[in-house]
């Protein structure tokens, strides 16, 4: 850190110290900034280590590949979501609930339609019979009447 601090006096035009160790000393382990801190320390740490190519298989312009290998140890940490994220899944979570709440009642409307139509068919259906029973008798009626005129005739 004081070697931070001496550079940034250093490339400072007016020479002025960091006047802001507070808020750094609030933030450093923040996984924000922890995130970034590790980056840049992965970037200054990387392990590097160099494989020779076989001359006689290999008909390549390089004759040395570099690997770069992660430190060791590290994971990196998922930050956290921010304000608009959080506000964002609450109104999509909030959408969402209505949307299904909207779907219900469509279908406990269309459950009720189907209830009812069922009904009447059921009523058109007695009614029919009614009026099917009522013909049979007209029509027994009539043929009476038709062979009583006949024995009379």
């Amino acid at each position: 850190i004081n070697a931070a601090l001496d550079t940034y006096i250093g490339e400072d035009d007016e020479n002025k110290p960091f006047t802001l160790m507070h808020c750094y000393h609030k933030l450093k382990d923040e996984d924000k900034w922890k995130s970034l801190r590790i980056e840049m320390a992965q970037k200054n740490k990387k392990q590097k280590t160099t494989k020779a190519s076989t001359p006689s298989n290999v008909q390549s312009s390089k004759n040395d590949e570099v690997e770069e290998v992660a430190a060791p140890g590290f994971e990196e940490r998922k930050r956290p979501k921010g304000q608009k994220q959080v506000k964002q899944a609450r109104r999509d979570d909030a959408s969402l609930a209505a949307l299904e709440n909207m779907w219900e009642k469509k279908e406990a409307r269309e459950l009720e339609r189907d209830k009812a139509r069922e009904a009447s068919l059921e009523v058109e259906r007695a009614a029919l019979e009614v009026e099917k029973a009522a013909l049979e008798l007209e029509k027994k009626r009539l043929s009476n009447e038709e062979k009583k005129l006949k024995r009379s005739s």
